[in-house]
């Protein structure tokens, strides 16, 4: 995974393997529905897709694990279709059945919640792990650390380049390499191992929190190194890609694998689901599509390149697999997936946490979910009201959002709920100042006293996305956290 470099993994596995809301107000929402020209909507039921034959795949307890609605992309019949094993067959071709399926299963049950049920994604994410599992899909104990001594004190010769790639660079050019790494030597004509490698001690000397790649790694235990070395069909590496790849894995099926992370290496289900939170997590999803760029996109964001024996790289054979296998058989070429839609089936949320109040406004820090979209919102003074006509802002909680269409303002997002009803005509728009809220939302990029700048930019931002998304199920969610 990320941060593990390339000089700094053994052999690839398969070099040595070979693969609206209900009528709360009714008169004023009649009253709104005329000012609006007929253009809130009203909330409709969901839809939940349950593939057929499947059951949920169990970790442990998952009492208290919330299910989550799928959503399909809609367009491209291939994207949305479930993997099968005889597809895996072509790819894994040294894999028992028993092992595709639990493969399969694990892929399909989460795909659409991580954003990976597009033929692109499946070709990518195949790829790469036929590399780094092989064709047998052997997840093993882990990364290797079973180094030579020689090869961890002066590097790894490229037959092709005749020169030598420095593995880890703390053992370079440190006698520590002969303490710990593996000594060989010929008798009789024969090889025989004099000192077998002490992994436990390479990983946490080469990935150790005082080393650069523990650093970079996010390692802060002195036994991170080995606990966090390289586990799962992409080699998750490092305590920063497991406690990310923790929350996945505790949503989804109540394991804590910062405490037990040797189920990313025992446990089919966990290897399969954390190799996809990275691909989520990192935004890989979003690159795959569209891309056949294996070496030059979707290999640097997931690790280093390694120099492998025969002078051949683990990047040339991910993308050899890819063109030759799996853009195959997931059928790229005649997907027509867009990247529009994706980001369609997410539900437009925005997230406001109130942080600063002043005797004339309220101004809070905000986010879009699943966008880089982040900025300033400024508000009324509080306290919080319910109550019309008062110049104080409305409450903490769950808003709806719909188009408003008025006199004075024009296409711009109105905010209610059971509390605060339409008719009361809260609107996220343009304005910079206090004096301009009138119990609105205003939107800016950065914030001074009682203010926000450049209001008018990250409105556009703001309107753009969720014209793209639309509003159905969208809401504001508004919090506090004070620091004054």
């Amino acid at each position: 995974a990320k941060g593990s470099p390339a000089e700094e993994k053994p052999k690839s596995k398969k070099e040595e393997s070979g693969l609206l809301n209900p009528i709360s107000e009714a008169l004023g929402e009649i009253w709104d529905w005329v000012e609006t020209q007929g253009t809130a909507l009203r909330d409709k039921p969901h839809t939940i897709e349950i593939p057929e034959g499947k059951s949920p795949a169990i970790v442990g307890k998952t009492k208290g694990v919330k299910k989550e609605e799928k959503k399909t992309t809609g367009k491209c019949p291939n994207c949305d279709k479930d993997i099968t094993v005889a597809e895996l067959r072509q790819i894994f071709t040294k894999a028992d059945d028993n092992k595709l399926k639990q493969i399969a299963d694990t892929y399909n049950k989460y795909m659409k919640d991580l954003n990976m049920n597009t033929c692109w994604n499946k070709a990518h994410f195949f790829a790469q792990a036929a590399v780094e599992s092989g064709l047998s899909f052997t997840l093993k104990k882990g990364e290797s650390f079973d180094y030579l001594a020689d090869d961890l004190y002066k590097g790894r010769l490229n037959p092709k380049t005749n020169k030598y790639k420095i593995i880890f660079s703390y053992f370079y050019k440190n006698s520590e390499s002969y303490l710990y790494g593996r000594k060989e030597e010929f008798k009789n004509h024969k090889k025989i191992t004099t000192q077998k490698a002490n992994q436990v001690m390479i990983a946490n000397l080469a990935y150790g929190p005082n080393s650069t790649m523990g650093k970079i790694l996010g390692n802060t235990g002195k036994e991170d190194g080995w606990n966090f070395r390289g586990k799962g069909c992409i080699q998750l590496t490092g305590r920063g890609n497991y406690e990310a790849a923790n929350k996945y894995t505790l949503k989804y099926e109540n394991v804590n694998i910062l405490n037990n992370s040797d189920a990313v290496a025992t446990d089919i289900k966990i290897a399969v689901l954390t190799s996809m939170a990275f691909f989520d997590y990192n935004k890989i999803n979003k690159i795959a599509n569209g891309t056949k760029n294996v070496k030059g996109k979707i290999c640097p964001k997931v690790g280093n390149d390694v120099t492998l024996a025969n002078g051949s790289s683990n990047y040339s054979e991910k993308q050899e697999v890819f063109d030759e296998k799996t853009s195959k058989i997931f059928k790229i070429d005649s997907c027509n997936f867009t990247e529009s839609e994706q980001s369609n089936n997410k539900p437009f949320i925005i997230r406001l946490v109130r942080k600063w109040q002043t005797n004339n406004s309220t101004i809070g820090e905000f986010t879009i979910d699943d966008t880089d979209i982040k900025g300033y919102i400024l508000e009324e003074k509080g306290p919080d009201t319910t109550t019309s006509g008062k110049e104080q802002r409305i409450p903490v909680g769950t808003y709806n959002l719909v188009w408003h269409n008025g006199t004075k303002f024009k296409d711009v997002l109105k905010v209610y709920n059971s509390e605060v009803p339409l008719s009361r005509a809260i609107l996220i728009h343009k304005g910079n100042s206090a004096e301009d809220t009138e119990g609105c939302l205003l939107p800016g990029t950065s914030k001074g006293v009682d203010k926000v700048i450049d209001s008018k930019t990250m409105f556009d931002k703001i309107k753009a996305e969720a014209k793209k998304r639309g509003l159905t199920n969208s809401k504001l969610i508004i919090t506090a956290n004070y620091e004054n």
